[in-house]
């Protein structure tokens, strides 16, 4: 039990946990909840951010900018980085890639930081508790209390995580060896590849080349072994009217239709036979060669060696607040320069500068672009290989917090630095990615519209005639995510709406595809894996996480949308800018569920392109050779 502190509030405890929190003559500090009632005492670092977003998200990008162009040896980091010529390991590492949405990420903890360094700046307390079992971050409090002279002291919570055998062994291994058990695993996946007959690069298309992962494929591509995938939708067809000839190069991804290299290799072969002269598909992974182990070992050990070197590198970054971001990287930035990531990435970097240096060259070239490291690998290889225009195109929504997209405004000033990391032109599906590119000041130049593939269906969903809607019997989609957590979360919201209102005739659930999991299912639930185009026309509300990106369907649907926050993340939510709900507690879904009504309203909001004709996408294709 918490003992009651001075009544003149100068001490503050900050809360990490998800229990209720203490109160008493003490100021507390949420750090990953919202507050369930007012209190002129208790702060939430969650809304915190959200109240500070631009000021935090433009101070830890300009950190990792002044990160990067640290001087080491004489050089910028990102130039001591290069493992080839024109090529710098630093656009692949942690640091670059900011995807602070993963599971291993601490980004969000170090930018709630700087968010508690703002609270403080303001209240100037005197000594401060943490409670909480992440040692990282009463590392970094501590040290923040020292530089100004505050007392502090860290309570360690009892851990609720739980490990699994698998999570422990990669946790104590060294990199080496999770390396080598790495390189191990691919041959074993790539073995049977070395039986089959050695597929023939394509020597007579030299049009366009497209890149993507070899997943969200339509059923009709395994019934009737023809090429149809949910990324690119009715381009394949359009091309093929317009008799445009195109390369299709693909990265292996394990899935349930998917599950091994063998069932890709001959799902391919089956595509280049029923679309011969027409498509050429090829698979990235191969079996290794003598000749890719010694490039992918030389590789590897170039960037362990950039490692050791930078090893103390922060001491050298100039501060520019007293939290110490560099302790909320520097075991990612380990993993990424030293485990797993790195021969990976070795392994593509040299499968697509072999690909690329064999086929003829290419006009144009079109990747799915997420800022993944093997699109680096892409950029130095097309470019380096002296093909044509180079175009990123993102398959969805440019959320406002995915970190992967965004970079201070000053590494765009550098011609030469864009040349290492940006494609040639970016394609984006709409004015609402359009608008948050630009005011996060990506080169207008750079961007170019085209339409929104995957969301074509709108046009058929904005059409469908719809039930009417009655309040007294409310039907409401709820839609699942990948992650477990957050669905978890959302069923059981879910449960206390279904206990709290008598107006609600059904709920139905709509698992995420990729999601793999048991739920515990209440009464009055169904499950469904339709496809929205089926649903939209017969649900009066749709409730989802904040990550879920089916809630811009919804929305350009018409159809009220409810997202769940969740304080442990950020506002992921691709509508963090438009008018819909976002509930911070199960309370706030049952008032928004029982209001809905009102909120019932024709967005006049154009979020994607979805000209059905593809003649930005079409223009692009036929006049890439002349696009610069």
């Amino acid at each position: 039990m918490l003992k009651k502190k001075s009544s003149k509030r100068s001490s503050l405890i900050i809360w990490d946990s998800k229990s209720e929190a203490p109160i008493g003559d003490w100021f507390t500090l949420l750090w990953n909840q919202y507050p369930k009632t007012k209190n002129n005492h208790l702060a939430s670092i969650p809304n915190i951010v959200e109240e500070k977003s631009n000021v935090l998200k433009k101070a830890y990008l300009a950190w990792v900018y002044e990160f990067g162009h640290t001087k080491f040896n004489g050089k910028s980091i990102i130039d001591y980085m290069t493992i080839h010529p024109g090529f710098s390991y630093w656009w692949c590492s942690s640091m670059a890639q900011k995807f602070n949405s993963s599971d291993t990420s601490k980004i969000n903890n170090g930018i709630k930081a700087l968010a508690f360094e703002l609270f403080f700046l303001e209240h100037k307390f005197k000594s401060i508790t943490l409670y909480s079992n992440d040692l990282t971050l009463a590392q970094v409090l501590g040290k923040f209390c020292k530089s100004r002279n505050v007392i502090f002291d860290f309570k360690k919570l009892q851990l609720q995580k739980k490990y699994t055998f698998m999570t422990y062994i990669k946790s104590n291994l060294p990199f080496f060896v999770l390396v080598l058990i790495y390189l191990l695993r691919y041959e074993i996946r790539t073995f049977k590849l070395r039986f089959l007959k050695k597929p023939k690069l394509n020597t007579k298309f030299n049009d366009v080349i497209f890149f993507d992962i070899f997943t969200h494929l339509d059923n009709k591509s395994f019934k009737k072994a023809r090429f149809y995938s949910n990324y690119w939708t009715i381009l394949t067809k359009k091309m093929e009217v317009f008799g445009i000839k195109s390369s299709w190069v693909h990265l292996f991804y394990k899935h349930s239709l998917i599950p091994n290299i063998k069932i890709a290799r001959r799902l391919i072969d089956r595509f280049n036979l029923s679309k011969k002269g027409v498509e050429y598909h090829y698979l990235l992974e191969k079996p290794f060669s003598l000749s890719m182990l010694k490039n992918i070992f030389l590789d590897y050990f170039k960037i362990r060696k950039k490692y050791k070197d930078l090893k103390n590198i922060n001491e050298k970054v100039p501060k520019c607040s007293d939290i110490d971001l560099w302790l909320f990287h520097k075991d990612e930035w380990c993993n990424s320069l030293c485990g797993i990531p790195s021969i990976d990435l070795s392994i593509k970097l040299f499968c697509l500068n072999e690909y690329l240096r064999s086929v003829p060259k290419q006009r144009l070239g079109i990747y799915l672009a997420e800022n993944q490291p093997w699109e680096m690998a892409l950029i130095y290889a097309w470019k380096h290989n002296g093909h044509g225009c180079l175009i990123g195109t993102p398959h969805t929504t440019i959320r406002y917090w995915d970190l992967r997209y965004f970079n201070d405004s000053r590494l765009y000033a550098s011609e030469s630095l864009k040349k290492q990391f940006l494609p040639n032109l970016f394609a984006i599906n709409g004015p609402a990615s359009k608008k948050v590119l630009i005011n996060e000041s990506y080169p207008k130049n750079k961007l170019i519209e085209v339409e929104a593939l995957r969301f074509l269906y709108l046009n058929k969903v904005t059409g469908a005639k719809k039930k009417l809607f009655n309040k007294q019997k409310l039907r409401i989609l709820v839609c699942g995510d990948f992650d477990f957590k957050g669905t978890q979360k959302l069923i059981d919201w879910m449960k206390f709406v279904s206990n709290s209102l008598s107006n609600i005739k059904k709920i139905v659930f709509k698992p995420h595809p990729a999601f793999q999991g048991n739920y515990k299912f209440f009464e009055k639930i169904e499950i469904t894996k339709k496809p929205f185009l089926k649903l939209s026309s017969t649900f009066d509300i749709v409730v989802t996480t904040n990550i879920s990106s089916i809630s811009v369907d919804a929305f350009c649907s018409g159809i009220p949308v409810v997202q769940v926050l969740d304080a442990d993340n950020f506002n992921l939510s691709p509508l963090r800018n438009y008018k819909i709900l976002f509930a911070k507690s199960a309370i706030d879904l049952v008032n928004f569920i029982q209001d809905i009504s009102q909120y019932r309203k024709n967005h006049n909001v154009t979020f994607f392109n979805l000209n059905d004709d593809l003649s930005n996408w079409m223009s692009i294709i036929s006049n890439g050779a002349h696009i610069k």
